[in-house]
């Protein structure tokens, strides 16, 4: 597995190209995948914080199962270190 650094740059470098093109559906799962490294690797709360709201905007309110057990999950880690 890649560095904590490079899996980040990565996944900006990925974010920022599905940005330009409009593709919704990748961004979810990028900014899903980036609050995730913070908030479960990094343990970066903020950042981890800011990028789990880049992803509830993304999902809106078509959510599935996982999708709420995740920013279930998450919202709870960034609850847990306020």
């Amino acid at each position: 597995m890649e560095p904590l650094d490079e899996r980040e740059r990565l996944l900006r470098t990925a974010y920022d190209l599905a940005e330009r093109l409009g593709d919704t559906h990748n961004l979810s799962l990028i900014a899903h995948s980036l609050a995730t490294l913070f908030l479960d690797d990094v343990k970066n709360v903020q950042e981890g914080a800011a990028w789990l709201e880049v992803w509830r905007s993304h999902v809106g309110v078509e959510t599935d199962d996982y999708d709420d057990q995740e920013l279930i999950r998450l919202a709870r880690v960034v609850s847990d270190h306020a």
